[in-house]
């Protein structure tokens, strides 16, 4: 990233940078695009937030089953127990939609031969959402803050540290859930306890409601913000 960015300064003709963190170190604001809880960097100075926002997907074609079965949502990467991990929701006569980034062609395939639906594409989780009983990620940022501003509770199947803070804030804030993917016989249980607690998606929501109160129209205030820098210089 830090080679990136100064092929970018030297086109611009400008000096070169050590690094990232000495750029953010000599920050005197932050504007940042999550929420207080999922800021990884507690009790910043001078720190505006955003939430998250995403671009244009394609069209969600929705459910297909209805009545009790839970309707989950999978945005993941390859991991080594993600076989187990659907053919587990299965069991438990789920309707899995599965949208794999990166994906082998021959676990595809394997995942096929059961009733797993496999997206193409992303698609747009707004309308996801509607009617989602969980999603799944690996605790990729974006996409778990997307779900719960839209109300989903989210358990994260981390693959690196970072996605693991992700995931243990959820737990502590009583959202969502998390297993180690190198733990599979975790995984039953976590999951089992989320899918039935008569009480989380209503614990999301307020969590939504309380974010959307405090930070407002997030890409609004970001747009003013970096007008009123800018003006400044």
């Amino acid at each position: 990233m830090t080679r990136t960015l100064n092929a970018t300064l030297s086109a611009l003709g400008f000096a070169p940078v050590p690094s990232i963190g000495a750029c953010i170190a000599k920050a005197k604001e932050s504007l940042l695009l999550t929420t207080p809880d999922f800021d990884h960097y507690e009790n910043r100075e001078d720190a505006e937030y955003f939430s998250i926002w995403g671009g244009s997907s394609d069209e969600f074609q929705g459910w297909k089953s209805s009545g009790p079965h839970k309707r989950i949502f999978a945005y993941l990467k390859p991991f080594p127990s993600l076989y187990a991990l659907v053919r587990l929701l299965e069991n438990w006569n789920c309707e899995v939609v599965l949208y794999g980034d990166g994906l082998p062609a021959n676990v595809c395939q394997k995942l096929c031969e059961g009733s797993v639906r496999i997206l193409q594409g992303p698609v747009d989780l707004q309308q996801v959402a509607k009617g989602c009983d969980l999603a799944i990620t690996n605790g990729n940022h974006g996409t778990t803050l997307k779900f719960l501003e839209f109300g989903v509770p989210v358990f994260a199947c981390p693959l690196h540290g970072e996605q693991s803070v992700t995931a243990a804030t959820l737990k502590t804030l009583d959202i969502g859930s998390f297993f180690h993917v190198s733990k599979i016989e975790h995984a039953a249980f976590e999951l089992g306890a989320l899918l039935v607690d008569p009480e989380v998606k209503e614990r999301v929501a307020e969590y939504a409601t309380r974010v959307a109160e405090s930070i407002g129209c997030g890409r609004q205030r970001a747009i003013e913000a970096i007008l009123r820098i800018v003006d400044a210089i």
